[in-house]
């Protein structure tokens, strides 16, 4: 009969985490401390994939890559109960994991070991936003939405809102309502405007799906799906995995025309909310081209494949959709420099008037407007532009 404990981990154990590592016998890739009427064996970490960690453990830790088994085989003493379960502990501590034991399957994390170790800041911050824009697509219809949000739970629950409503402040509270509710309310007020308080690290979250989709009388149109998180955090242990695994499982699952993810700046705590900073060069649902820049991330679904076909050389191919990334996702550099600029006639055109007009531009605005019309005034495409007619008559 053994005693059995399980470290689920972001790192991998190493002989350096005991603290007396004298005492412990290197054997096979093993470690091992024996005694007369038993031993302890420290089975070398296996790296585990994000679906075969238990749904308890990445509830409390982000980014579990790795699983160390420890073993107390023969007479299960004291001394060696002790042994056992602070050599666990010393395993987690060093690769920030939790225990679980096996007897009685409940969980604990060494102290010092938590899921978000930075405060809020009370300074400016930049945030890394993880972006997608898709017309025909699962997610958009309820079904859709509800595995939409399974995978949000699963994946990474700080996206799920706290509170969440149609105004400020928004009235539903998660944990009163429930996730049916929550599920409903997007059904009842799809088109609409919401507003998603999520939790730190993320900052905000925005599920826009207009009707019609295409073109109109301002430009063409695209559901969009944005989730902006404290750049902070991908520097703490296991966020970076677990970010990175959330952008390739939410692309999968919407399909999207194209997607991104880069660093934007000047954000700061405004109560429950963050104030406006540095806006991403795709205002919000008007998809109008590819940006020059492309940040530290990008997806295209097939129509970009096959105008771009040099970045789908340079990707990697999942579920039909092309993946290129920078290794760091906390930089601004840009991914351009690893996989080429887009083809010029993909890449979306300068807007004079878009985003938010100060005073004098405003003005300049209204001069143009009267002197050349409102329909001379649109915004123009790029001269591939492959979604045909963007604008409604």
């Amino acid at each position: 009969m053994s005693y059995d404990l399980q470290v689920w981990s972001v790192r991998p154990f190493d002989h350096s985490a005991f603290g007396r590592p004298e005492i412990w016998q290197r054997s096979s890739g093993a470690s091992v401390h024996a005694r007369k009427n038993w031993q302890i064996v420290v089975s070398a970490s296996d790296r585990v994939l994000p679906e075969d960690v238990p749904n308890e453990v990445s509830k409390v830790l982000p980014g579990i890559e790795w699983l160390t088994n420890l073993n107390l085989e023969g007479k299960p003493t004291a001394e060696a109960i002790r042994l056992v379960q602070s050599a666990a502990t010393e395993i987690a501590r060093f690769g920030h994991g939790a225990v679980i034991d096996q007897q009685d399957a409940s969980i604990r994390l060494p102290s010092g070991v938590k899921r978000l170790m930075s405060p809020r800041s009370k300074e400016t911050f930049d945030i890394v936003s993880l972006s997608w824009w898709f017309l025909d697509s699962r997610s958009a219809s309820g079904e859709g939405r509800e595995r939409l949000v399974d995978l949000l739970e699963r994946v990474l629950p700080e996206v799920l809102p706290k509170r969440y409503g149609l105004y400020e402040p928004p009235q539903h509270v998660y944990a009163q309502t429930g996730r049916e509710h929550f599920l409903k309310f997007l059904d009842e007020n799809l088109h609409d405007t919401k507003v998603w308080y999520p939790h730190r690290p993320v900052v905000s979250v925005y599920l826009s799906l207009p009707s019609p989709l295409g073109a109109h009388k301002l430009g063409f149109r695209t559901n969009c799906f944005r989730i902006e998180v404290e750049k902070q955090a991908l520097i703490e242990p296991g966020w970076a995995a677990v970010i990175k695994h959330l952008w390739r499982q939410v692309s999968v699952l919407i399909d999207p025309i194209y997607g991104d993810v880069r660093v934007l700046g000047n954000y700061m705590w405004m109560g429950a909310s963050v104030s406006a900073g540095e806006e991403h060069p795709i205002k919000a649902w008007w998809w109008a081209g590819i940006p020059k820049e492309l940040g530290n991330a990008v997806v295209l679904g097939s129509v970009y494949q096959k105008l771009w076909p040099a970045f789908a050389r340079a990707s990697t191919l999942v579920h039909g959709l092309a993946f290129a990334s920078l290794d760091d996702w906390t930089t601004r550099d840009d991914l351009a420099d690893k996989v080429g600029q887009p083809p010029q006639e993909q890449i979306q055109l300068p807007d004079r008037f878009s985003g938010i007009m100060n005073a004098e531009t405003y003005r300049e605005y209204q001069a143009e407007l009267r002197r050349v019309g409102a329909h001379n005034l649109r915004r123009k495409y790029p001269s591939g532009w492959p979604f045909g007619e963007p604008f409604t008559q």
